[in-house]
């Protein structure tokens, strides 16, 4: 598959947490869509997991399966750095755009409020990307 990527740092806060990002990779609608049948989503999803766990160079720690709105996701959580590090992230299938949005930590601070709060800011901000 062929994408388009594009990221944005959000930065470093004076909080318990290493670093936010936001990304996002647009595909042809041809090659993947939240609208496909189940099947193919979801093994789409489990692909851009171990494509994501292996760009990292981490372990995968847990991965479960969530949702925005009625659009399928994933959460994952990432051993980084040996050890030292922990990637939390949720993806996002949003008709044939994926975001990442991801929270970098130490493995002692897993537990904070900032987290929760930055996963539970995002929004669709463009009517485009809407299910119909």
């Amino acid at each position: 598959l062929v994408s388009k990527h594009y990221t944005h740092i959000v930065g470093k806060f004076k909080d318990e947490n290493l670093t936010y990002d936001v990304a996002y990779a647009d595909y042809p609608e041809t090659d993947i869509n939240s609208d496909y049948k189940f099947e193919i989503v979801d093994e789409f999803m489990k692909n851009l997991v171990t494509t994501v766990v292996s760009d990292v160079k981490g372990t995968l720690i847990s991965n479960e399966k969530t949702h925005f709105k009625d659009f399928p996701g994933m959460h994952i959580k990432i051993n980084h750095g040996d050890g030292q590090e922990t990637v939390n992230m949720k993806i996002y299938l949003i008709k044939n755009r994926v975001y990442f949005l991801k929270v970098t930590y130490r493995p002692d601070k897993d537990k904070n409020t900032s987290i929760g709060n930055f996963f539970n800011s995002f929004e669709l901000l463009s009517d485009g990307q809407k299910k119909k």
